[in-house]
């Protein structure tokens, strides 16, 4: 930059913004377009998934599209099965965000995990989510209820 190119420059507002937000897309392929990435979703940033989840993307997409003449519907395909991994990613953030909470309710939230983790190290595979991926995870109340030892004996 020139010499003085910002002399009197004032700063408005703040530099930059990251909120630590789920976003995602309604519909992700159509019209000869495909998302993927951030622009077809974005968990949580603080959780960490945000690079695997574009590689997961451009490998499922890239082999469906190698595997189907008819791109339309191996756009059509990977739109269903990202809407499938995506739900359990957030699933799952929002599950851990929640064991980092305070309270009497984080305290009995992270009793039922410890539990549950002591019974199924893998958490019904959600507890491999960052070795294994999304791909068949299930985010359903019962994987939640697994997921913090609801559907164990209470204790004595």
């Amino acid at each position: 930059m020139p010499e003085g190119a910002l002399d009197g420059v004032q700063r408005e507002g703040p530099i930059g913004f990251f909120p630590n937000s789920d976003t995602w897309a309604t519909r992700i392929a159509g019209n000869d377009v495909v998302l993927v990435g951030d622009a077809a979703g974005a968990p949580d940033p603080s959780q960490g998934h945000g690079t695997a989840l574009l590689f997961h993307d451009v490998r499922n997409l890239s082999e469906l599209l190698l595997s189907d003449a008819n791109w339309k519907t191996a756009t059509e395909e990977f739109a269903a099965r990202r809407c499938a991994y995506f739900a359990a990613v957030l699933a799952y953030d929002r599950w851990e965000n929640l064991l980092a909470e305070t309270g009497e309710n984080a305290d009995w939230l992270r009793e039922g995990h410890e539990r549950a983790k002591e019974e199924d190290p893998t958490l019904g595979g959600f507890s491999l989510i960052e070795a294994r991926g999304p791909d068949g995870l299930v985010a359903d109340e019962a994987a939640r209820c697994h997921y913090f030892g609801e559907d164990l004996p209470p204790f004595n």
